[in-house]
């Protein structure tokens, strides 16, 4: 009895001591770290920053002294990250986690938080591409949309510029006699990284050019894409337009070589043929006018020869290509409420087509496109015409709806080398921006009795304009100096000030991109463009 009340006492004295030696070490002294999330975007492109100011709350109100930090980006450390803020510029093509580690000196306890990113290429982002003829060669750069912290902790643009983007990457010359920019698509629904191919189009150098999206590149030349990789005979391509299925390049002639693609998940799945298109039995002579082509299935051309509009037809959706590649001529006019003096699209007569620029009606799924015009007629009277063309879904049968005709007081306002661009999307289609020299000039197409008003003045002569941002309202401006300029567009008739106007604009005398000869915002996927 003695001897168990004896190991009795043993075992509780032995507990004890463990429990007071726990205590002491752990359960009081202990001053326990809580890391809070890491905030900020988690999709990243290449040159962007991950800057991260860990918010540390310790259980006994202060900072433990001599705590180790460790930071991982997919397993791995560099020297200058292990200390407690975290700023990288980042510069990997990776996917992962990244993840902090503070380990207490004096208990050896590690304290963990962590965050998935991806970090893609430094071209799969918001920009600008711009096409310039510098020194006698085409001068291809890239505006990266990009936004920072003022001192007043405001955002502010604050874009990066990669010049001449295509010898940064590929190190040779682009070509020489840089004429046009076309960004173009295929279907993502197997592959959602796709970012749409870059085309440019020159006569010099090695000649015209695909571009893949997220590198600039090199894909394809052009004479790759011809059957037998043989050109055209006296081929001196000055526009391209490439749909779902049908793909269209212009000659300086007016020529039209086409390829119907064996599927629309391939940029190239098929080869251009060195006959022209024909209509009615005669090779077709045209203009190409860049338009949407998504939800309505056509390209839109003007037969200069015959001084008409025609289209050629394209897949509409994922399951019909009825008359694809047909032309065909566009209907005349409405079949009600025409305007009075209205000239029929099929035979514009003695009318000479001045401007044929693309809006989007209103946003949404299944739309139809809309057409702003301007005309000017024998007596050297503008006019402008508005149009919506419809397509029956299931044939080729095109009809017009809310048609418009308004006189326009153009002439003081342009001149032979002017610019004149139909904004697309939304509240902006309303706008038409027209350039006479280094003057911008604002049109409202939905009130004309406002007439043309004094916008914007640039540092030099206005050669390119394009806004194809689909939400936020911006036009890029090429200019002949070589900068580019970025201008607000949102409300355009009611701003008032140059500030409220400009954006954004390369350092004038500081940086020079070329003669600028094109203007594209980089889509890169969606935005009305793309699909699935």
């Amino acid at each position: 009895m003695k001897y168990n009340i004896f190991s009795l006492i043993i075992i509780v004295l032995f507990f004890t001591n463990c429990y007071d030696d726990k205590g002491n070490y752990s359960y009081h002294d202990i001053n326990t770290i809580e890391i809070g999330k890491f905030t900020g975007s988690t999709s990243l492109a290449v040159g962007d920053t991950i800057d991260i100011k860990p918010e540390l709350t310790f259980s006994r109100g202060v900072e433990t002294e001599g705590l180790k930090y460790t930071w991982e980006w997919c397993g791995k450390t560099r020297p200058g990250w292990n200390k407690k803020d975290f700023y990288w510029i980042t510069d990997t093509l990776s996917s992962g986690y990244l993840v902090l580690r503070i380990t207490d000196p004096n208990t050896g306890v590690t304290y963990i938080q962590s965050q998935s990113y991806t970090i893609s290429s430094e071209f799969n982002v918001d920009g600008w591409i711009v096409l310039g003829d510098k020194d006698q060669k085409s001068y291809l750069t890239f505006v990266k949309e990009h936004t920072k912290e003022n001192e007043k902790g405001e955002d502010v643009w604050a874009n990066i510029v990669y010049e001449d983007v295509y010898k940064l990457k590929s190190h040779s010359e682009l070509g020489t006699l840089p004429v046009k920019l076309h960004e173009h698509f295929c279907n993502t629904r197997n592959n959602h990284d796709l970012a749409a191919n870059i085309m440019v189009v020159q006569q010099g150098g090695q000649g015209m050019v695909d571009l893949d999206g997220l590198t600039f590149q090199k894909v394809i030349t052009i004479d790759e894409a011809f059957a037998n990789h043989t050109l055209p005979v006296d081929f001196k391509p000055v526009n391209t337009m490439s749909m779902k299925r049908v793909d269209l390049i212009e000659n300086y002639d007016g020529k039209i070589f086409s390829r119907v693609k064996v599927s629309d998940d391939l940029y190239h799945s098929s080869s251009y043929l060195q006959t022209p298109v024909t209509l009615d039995g005669e090779e077709l002579h045209a203009h190409i006018y860049l338009s949407t082509f998504k939800e309505n299935g056509f390209a839109t051309l003007h037969d200069f020869e015959n001084n008409r509009l025609v289209v050629i037809l394209d897949q509409t959706d994922i399951y019909s290509s009825t008359n694809l590649s047909k032309p065909q001529v566009m209907p005349g006019k409405p079949s009600e409420d025409i305007p009075t003096g209205w000239v029929p699209l099929d035979n514009l007569g003695d009318n000479e087509l001045i401007h044929l620029g693309y809006y989007n009606p209103s946003l949404g799924v299944s739309q139809p496109v809309g057409f702003f015009m301007i005309l000017k007629d024998k007596d050297g009277k503008y006019w402008t015409q508005d149009f919506i063309v419809n397509r029956d879904w299931a044939s080729s049968n095109l009809y017009l709806s809310d048609c418009r005709r308004n006189e326009i007081d153009l002439a003081p306002y342009i001149n032979s080398n002017s610019v004149i661009y139909t904004l697309p999307f939304e509240d902006a289609s309303d706008y038409v921006l027209i350039s006479k020299d280094k003057e911008l000039y604002l049109y409202c197409r939905q009130s004309p009795k406002d007439g043309i008003k004094l916008f914007y003045t640039c540092t030099g002569n206005v050669t390119a304009i394009n806004a194809e941002v689909w939400y936020h309202r911006r036009a890029g401006i090429g200019l002949d100096n070589g900068q580019f300029v970025i201008l607000n567009m949102r409300d355009g008739k009611n701003l008032q000030t140059d500030e409220e106007k400009l954006i954004w604009q390369t350092p004038e005398n500081a940086m020079n991109l070329g003669k600028i000869v094109d203007v594209r915002f980089k889509v890169g996927s969606g935005d009305n463009w793309g699909w699935n």
